[in-house]
């Protein structure tokens, strides 16, 4: 039912700084709606909100305008999973309301749909959309497709909970890294390794196209190590960085990413860092069982299972391997299927492919 494209947006929230400030504008565009507002909320008001709106209208909203947004009213009276619409009756005495005029009307909101999921200790999450571009009111097939996105955000949420820990010194940002299933490393500038992960360790190890040189990460093809140490130098500086295709051996290849590290990270010691991500080209995601279990409240077997379909089994193989009827395998997948919010293989396949390369404990 969601792209692709769309379920990578939504779990890159699990470990990527600005996939949550990204992900309304992903949502209201896959849907056709002009404008998206994500809120995690606590005590009655939002602690981390991120909307197509311009920074001011946004601090404008947390400020002041949150507490009389009537739409957020009839949101805390739906029940968690369901859809959040309006009736008629409702949205004309929105049309009334000191928020719509001062504030609402200024964005062009109207058509407020959305979907209200808990989060735990307290918090919960709202994900709103507005200004429909495809009909005049919400459909019911929008309706359906928000209760799906709902319960994926509320996932990709809770598993960035769980990882939770990469702001602060340098030992917890340490343990954040080493979480991570492909090679990350921190420099400085000039390409020192400041951090380098486990899985990071064994790549450059078994060859990788990266190297550490008298302390430095450069590439194993010389006639690249320049184009890299630029990138690394851009994005200590306040450039984006940028991605490379580093050979590795006589067929394969490396893809490697450069970003600067994110501001609040807080990394010790002054100077600007940045985070170099990499992986061999094809390489298998290793999808862990455990992030399964924790995350979509799968069992043990049903995880077992899953991770079987993404590295190319077949239901008559994984059955045959775990000594068990097809048809038990085939009522595991339908379990998988609920608990996932997919409903057929194919999309299962795809659905786990997009999820974050992270390690659970």
């Amino acid at each position: 039912m969601l792209s692709e494209t769309l379920l990578a947006s939504i779990y890159a929230i699990a470990t990527e700084q600005q996939a949550f400030g990204d992900i309304s504008g992903v949502i209201a565009s896959e849907l056709g709606y002009g404008h998206g507002l994500i809120s995690i909320s606590s005590g009655g008001g939002p602690v981390e909100l991120a909307m197509t709106q311009a920074p001011e209208v946004m601090q404008g909203y947390l400020d002041y305008y949150h507490k009389l947004d009537p739409w957020a009213g009839v949101a805390a009276r739906t029940r968690y999973g369901e859809a959040i619409v309006t009736d008629i009756e409702q949205r004309q005495q929105f049309y009334d309301t000191e928020f719509y005029v001062d504030f609402a009307f200024q964005i062009g909101m109207v058509d407020p749909l959305g979907v209200r999921m808990p989060l735990g200790k307290g918090t919960e999450l709202l994900v709103g959309l507005n200004q429909a571009l495809r009909s005049t009111h919400p459909t019911p097939e929008d309706e359906q497709i928000m209760l799906v996105i709902g319960r994926h955000l509320q996932r990709a949420v809770q598993l960035r909970q769980q990882l939770s820990g990469v702001v602060g010194d340098r030992g917890t940002l340490l343990a954040a890294l080493d979480r991570v299933a492909f090679g990350m490393a921190i420099t400085t500038a000039d390409g020192r390794v400041q951090a380098l992960n486990k899985a990071g360790e064994g790549a450059i190890a078994s060859g990788c196209g990266l190297l550490v040189r008298k302390g430095f990460l450069t590439a194993q093809d010389g006639s690249m190590a320049g184009a890299l140490a630029l990138l690394i130098r851009d994005a200590s500086n306040g450039g984006s960085g940028g991605a490379l295709r580093l050979r590795a051996g006589l067929d394969s290849f490396a893809n490697v990413l450069v970003a600067p590290l994110p501001p609040n990270s807080d990394w010790p010691g002054s100077g600007s860092r940045t985070l170099v991500a990499f992986r061999l080209s094809g390489a298998p995601t290793h999808l862990n069982a455990h992030l399964l279990i924790s995350t979509f409240g799968l069992s043990r077997g049903e995880a077992q299972v899953a991770v079987a379909l993404t590295e190319g089994k077949s239901g008559e193989e994984i059955a045959l391997a775990r000594g068990v009827k097809t048809t038990t395998i085939k009522s595991q997948l339908q379990s998988i299927f609920i608990k996932t919010g997919t409903s057929s293989q194919r999309e299962l396949v795809g659905f786990l492919a997009a999820l974050p390369a992270v390690v659970v404990d």
